[in-house]
């Protein structure tokens, strides 16, 4: 128990200084990708909801602590190692997985398209003209309206 305080302590310090990280980079998984860019009207925006994993994670924590517990003190704090088991497995999914909402795009392209987008970021507003570059992975950016004019 003396060492599992200080390795999440330090866990919990690395995930938190890990959202500082830019998300402006480029990640190397996008390397040899073909990119494209193209500018959109924003016509609409839903807050839509993602998976989460926290309750399989509980599951996996309580088995873990039961089992766990009950092997080290010969069965008398199964329901003990159960619960904090599984309280840390859905504490730290929680923290790892991060807000579980994201957001629904509908753009307007500016060649007559309708494009939608999911992402994880609300840094767009109804009406903005955008950039959409399209990667591995999807990004959005405001941009000044005159962008989108043809």
């Amino acid at each position: 128990m003396k060492t599992t305080i200080p390795l999440l302590l330090t866990a919990s310090i690395v995930l938190m200084l890990s959202g500082c990280v830019s998300n402006d980079r480029y990640g190397r998984h996008d390397a040899d990708s073909f990119v494209t860019e193209f500018y959109a009207w924003v016509d609409n925006i839903e807050e839509v909801p993602f998976d989460s994993n926290v309750g399989e994670n509980v599951l996996i924590g309580v088995t873990h602590g039961a089992i766990s517990d009950s092997h080290y003190y010969r069965g008398n704090h199964a329901f003990r190692g159960a619960l904090i088991g599984g309280f840390l497995a859905g504490l730290i999914t929680a923290i790892v997985e991060g807000k579980n909402t994201g957001y629904e795009y509908q753009l307007s392209a500016i060649d007559g398209d309708s494009v939608n987008v999911l992402s994880n970021r609300d840094n767009a507003q109804l009406g903005d003209c955008v950039v959409v570059r399209v990667a591995n992975s999807v990004r959005i950016k405001p941009v000044q309206a005159e962008r989108c004019v043809e």
